[in-house]
Order: structure tokens, then sequence, then C-alpha cells
């Protein structure tokens, strides 16, 4: 029973509740209005100066109304509680639903956050890619009374200007070879370093993702130049670690360290990333 009347009261409206509270005022007043017409009916006259006269009408009413007029005000209480409930049930789920709305909002706006960052982050990454692109097609070195131009340029520089140098040791070799050609390949390699230097310092989390691109830019004597270059004075602290970082010389080939293959051991085994020679190259650490 209690259940049964707990479930009406739960799936009461509230224009029901407030019609029940203005059913139990109505029956209040008209249980009031009749025991005072049935007082006067019954007890008709003038109205009386004695005090035991009113002591009695009082004693009257109260003992005939404060039954009905105590039960209807228990109702109404109870009615306003459960009404009372509902309406701070109805609060609690509407700050709920808010709160959820919040979290939601915060998520799509961390997420357009990211999307920017991303977008603002490849703009940039394609605009030093072209750059990079651009540097590589004027290079332009003269050879045998004929001038060589874009990427034939780093094949030339190092197997007929690099690998013809002398010195007593390799470091000596590239310093005099840096300077020598310095104006052709300075540049090349301080935009190189900003590119991978970008990727290492922005906020995005697929930052191999865009170093592995670069990687695969770069063509087998490129690496190899590289690879001299990042053991240089001029490279060593900031270049080499990078190198190491995202595994450019993957696609370096062993076939091609005529410069000595032992100088591989200066840089980390991580340098050569997943290399296909890297069963020889490990060789070299033990």
């Amino acid at each position: 029973m209690d259940n049964k009347v707990k479930t009406k009261l739960k799936n009461l409206t509230g224009d029901q509740m407030f019609t029940l509270l203005a059913w139990i005022g109505v029956i209040a007043t008209t249980a009031v209005v009749a025991a005072l017409v049935f007082y006067f009916t019954h007890f008709s006259g003038e109205l009386s100066n004695k005090q035991e006269d009113w002591g009695t009408f009082g004693d009257f009413l109260g003992g005939s109304l404060n039954p009905i007029l105590s039960f209807l005000g228990l109702i109404a209480l109870l009615l306003t509680i459960v009404l009372q409930n509902r309406e701070l049930e109805a609060t609690r789920q509407e700050l709920a639903r808010s709160a959820e709305a919040q979290i939601n909002s915060e998520a799509a706006l961390s997420q357009q956050s990211e999307i920017l960052e991303q977008q603002r982050f490849e703009s940039t990454f394609f605009q030093l890619v072209n750059l990079y692109n651009e540097i590589v097609k004027s290079m332009q070195v003269n050879h045998l009374s004929r001038s060589i131009e874009g990427r034939e340029c780093f094949f030339i520089l190092y197997s007929q200007r690099y690998v013809g140098s002398s010195g007593t040791t390799l470091d000596y070799v590239y310093d005099n070879f840096y300077r020598e050609h310095r104006s052709e390949i300075g540049h090349y390699f301080r935009h190189v370093y900003q590119i991978i230097n970008f990727i290492d310092k922005s906020n995005i989390s697929n930052k191999k993702q865009y170093s592995n691109f670069i990687r695969a830019q770069l063509s087998d004597y490129e690496l190899v130049l590289l690879f001299i270059n990042g053991l240089s004075i001029h490279a060593r602290d900031k270049m080499k670690p990078l190198i190491e970082k995202y595994e450019l010389f993957e696609h370096l080939s062993i076939d091609l360290f005529e410069f000595g293959v032992e100088r591989a051991k200066e840089y980390e085994i991580s340098a050569f990333g997943k290399s296909s020679d890297i069963e020889n190259i490990r060789k070299l650490f033990v």
C-alpha cells in the first residue's frame, strides 16, 4: 500500500499537486464555515459578554475543527514536501546535465584547440618543406666546365670534393671541405636543422610521422653529408642529438661509408633506426 501511494505521489504532475492543495484549502474553509453555521444555528442568540461563553465557543470550534484541520494540514505538508523534493531532484538533474554539457564543451574546445594547433603546425611545416625543396633546387656546383644543379650537387660535393680532400684527420678534412663549400651547403644544413628542431619543439603528438616525412626526402648523398656534418663542430651539439632521436639515418647505406665506417660508433645506435644494415652496424658497437 505504501509503495502504491509513493508511486502515485511520484507520478503526480505539478498542476495536479497544486490542485490537491487548493482542494485541501477549500475543504478546510468549508469545515470552518460549516462549524460556524452549525454553532450559530443551534446556539443562536446575541453575542455574549461573558468569558465562559467565549470559552465554550472556542472549545466547540477547537474540538470540532482541530482534528480535521490537523489532518488536512498534514496532507498539505506531505504534498509540499513531495513537491519540494521533486523540484530539488529536477534541479539536481539540471545541474548534472549542465555539468555534463560543460565537460563536453571543454572536451570539444580542447579537441578544437588540438586541431587548430595541428593545422598551424602543418601550415608552418609544409612551408619549411617547400623552402627546403627550393633550397635543393637552387643549389649549383661547377664541375668539369659545366654547372650541376639540384640534388646531383650532393653527389659531386661528396664524391668529387670531400673524398678528394686531404688532411691528417677526417675532422680536419671535413673542416676544410666545409669552409670551401660553405656558401653551397651551409644554408642547406641550417635549414634541415630548423625543420627537425621545429618538429621537436612543437606540441603535436605524432612528431615521428613528420620526421619520417623529412627523412624520406633526403637522398643518399644528402644523408652521407649530414652524417659527416653531424659529427663536426658545426652540428654535434644541436643536430646530432636530433639525428639520434628521430632515426634520420635509417636509410643510410653502410656501403657509402667511404669516410670511415668506424665513425658510425660516434652516433647512438638509435640514429640508424630499423636500417636494413642494422646487423652490420650493430657489430661496430660490440
